[in-house]
């Protein structure tokens, strides 16, 4: 088979930006080097012999996988604008168009940020979307690319269309890029955006709203099923048939879920230039997400330890937006759960203020009745209540509420 027929494999591409770095100092950008290994020739694969692996595999096979994997939309790479600009005086932001990555016929890619390539500050008119499978990676979003932000493991990005940035991965690491149409969101992923969650959220902002976040990042703990999402959704993609396509689009709206179920930490760098502008009611909402998750025991303190603000900003920040304070959405929320407590189980009453995050129950009783009206024992008699010891108690702790408050619109 010819080499006009065939692609270049990324580990390819890892090793030619490696050896460049280690001879002559400085990176390649990914346009540079894929030309580097069409003019100087390389170990061509046909894109038939890449298969679909059956299980989950451990982090080294999983490197041999990818390395393995066919870069495509190469040639539309190589022949595109796509030159990248490394920092200078006055870098001017390359912009990257989706058709560039994207097969025209269909809605995602899958791509490897390959260690020691440097495409130097950058936007594009897509979603982009960044998992730190191994080692640790480092955000730019600054013209001068001097002030960068570390992505450790399990860091998941997203990233919203044309705002500039640049993403260095570290050698020996494994960031995973996820490439989405902005159209595939309202067309495919309908359903993801009537949800009340940050990722969708994020996306709606992103797409209706003059004003959005350039980003925000959910630490996931690189947990195994986390892992495994992943992997499921760069095997889906790297599936040779007419439904990988689809396929990986149902992998990835799995991955989207078990992160809103699961994850309760967000780093706090949503917008580079205006937390108090264009971006607070998305910071906000991502405060409310946090609180919901975490009501029992969260307080101002620990609310502006993970996210990296003051208490007094975080206060004036959730009064604007809801013109409530934020001692009064943590009771709202503690009152919801609760109630729902009362009604699904029948756990003792001291228990339930245990779980809630109340150390007195006549505490909890005073502020249950003034919020409902009755009290925690004569709500629970008035409801038609049948259930075994501490029965639907799991049920009651995974369910999601919407809000304890409303989300922006």
């Amino acid at each position: 088979m010819g080499k006009d027929k065939q692609q270049p494999r990324i580990g390819d591409i890892r090793k030619i930006a490696e050896e460049y770095f280690i001879r002559h100092g400085r990176r390649l950008t990914f346009r540079q080097a894929l030309l580097y290994y069409r003019n100087n020739g390389g170990q061509y694969v046909p894109s038939g012999s890449f298969v679909k692996p059956d299980d989950f595999l451990p982090d080294n096979a999983f490197v041999k996988y990818i390395d393995n994997g066919i870069i495509f939309q190469a040639d539309q790479i190589v022949q595109s604008g796509y030159t990248g600009k490394i920092y200078g005086k006055e870098p001017v932001p390359l912009r990257i168009r989706e058709n560039d990555f994207i097969n025209k016929e269909e809605d995602i890619a899958v791509y490897i940020h390959v260690p020691y390539i440097n495409d130097g500050l950058h936007s594009h008119d897509h979603f982009e979307i960044n998992y730190v499978y191994k080692g640790t990676g480092y955000f730019s979003f600054s013209r001068n690319g001097k002030e960068r932000m570390a992505a450790k493991e399990g860091m998941l990005c997203f990233l919203a269309p044309n705002i500039p940035h640049n993403f260095l991965a570290s050698p020996c690491s494994i960031i995973i890029s996820i490439v989405l149409r902005k159209t595939t969101l309202t067309s495919v992923f309908s359903s993801l955006l009537k949800r009340e969650d940050s990722i969708s959220n994020f996306f709606r902002s992103c797409l209706y709203k003059d004003k959005y976040p350039d980003y925000f990042m959910v630490e996931t703990g690189n947990t195994p099923e986390m892992k495994r999402y992943i992997q499921k959704t760069v095997f889906e993609f790297y599936r040779m048939d007419s439904y990988r396509n689809a396929n990986t689009i149902s992998v990835l709206s799995m991955l989207f879920s078990h992160v809103m179920r699961t994850c309760h930490e967000y780093a706090a760098l949503y917008d580079s230039r205006d937390i108090d502008g264009r971006n607070e009611e998305f910071a906000y909402m991502l405060l409310i997400q946090y609180i919901n998750q975490n009501y029992s025991t969260v307080t101002l303190k620990t609310l502006s330890e993970a996210f990296h603000y003051s208490e007094s900003f975080l206060s004036r920040l959730i009064h604007r937006q809801s013109g409530k304070t934020f001692s009064r959405i943590v009771q709202d929320c503690r009152m919801m759960h609760g109630k729902e407590l009362l009604e699904s189980t029948n756990i003792p009453i001291s228990r339930i203020c245990e779980i809630i995050g109340y150390s007195s129950p006549e505490h909890f009783s005073r502020l249950f009745k003034k919020e409902y009206q009755v009290s925690p024992s004569d709500y629970r008699k008035s409801i038609d209540f049948s259930g075994g010891n501490e029965k639907g108690f799991e049920e009651a702790q995974n369910k999601r509420h919407k809000d304890c408050v409303s989300f922006p619109t």
